[in-house]
C-alpha cells in the first residue's frame, strides 16, 4: 500500500501512523522538536485523554524522515499544509482513502485500520517472542 503513494510526505504519514500507532490526530500534532533521532523517541503530546506519552520511532523510518525534512522544511509542526500550519486530518485520511484505491484494497476502513494493524502485528510478534524466550 505504501508503495502505491509517490508523494514522499504522503507515504511518511502513513508509514508513521502504522510504524508508531498513532491516531491522526496525534500524527498532525507532531512538531519538529518531539522527534529524537538520538534516543529514537518520539513524544506524542496531548494525545487521548490529554495524555503525553513517548514511542518508539522505527529505525526502517529514519531515513524517510530526514530526506521528508530536507525536502519539505517544516517550520513548527513535522506535517504542515500548502500555508504552512498543521496538516489537516481529512487529508490524511484522504491519503489513506487514495492508497487503498491504488493497491486494490477493497475493504471499508480508515486511517485507524493503520493503528489496529500497528497492535495487532506487536501482539503477534510478542507470541512469536514469547515462544523462543521459553526455550
Amino acid at each position: 500500500m505504501f508503495s502505491t503513494l509517490d508523494n514522499l510526505k504522503h507515504q511518511l504519514l502513513l508509514k508513521l501512523c502504522y510504524g508508531m500507532g498513532l491516531r491522526v490526530s496525534e500524527l498532525v500534532n507532531l512538531k519538529i522538536l518531539d522527534i529524537d533521532s538520538g534516543s529514537m523517541q518520539v513524544l506524542v503530546s496531548r494525545g487521548k485523554g490529554k495524555k503525553d506519552r513517548y514511542v518508539t520511532l522505527p529505525k526502517s523510518i529514519l531515513a524517510d524522515l530526514r530526506l521528508y525534512y530536507k525536502e519539505y522544511k517544516p517550520k513548527v509542526f513535522l506535517f504542515e499544509g500548502m500555508h504552512g500550519g498543521q496538516y489537516n486530518i481529512r487529508s490524511v485520511q484522504q491519503v489513506f482513502k487514495d492508497a487503498l484505491k491504488n493497491a486494490k484494497v477493497n475493504k471499508k476502513v480508515g486511517a485507524f485500520g493503520l493503528r489496529h494493524s500497528y497492535a495487532t502485528h506487536l501482539i503477534e510478534q510478542e507470541q512469536i517472542y514469547g515462544l523462543y524466550r521459553n526455550f
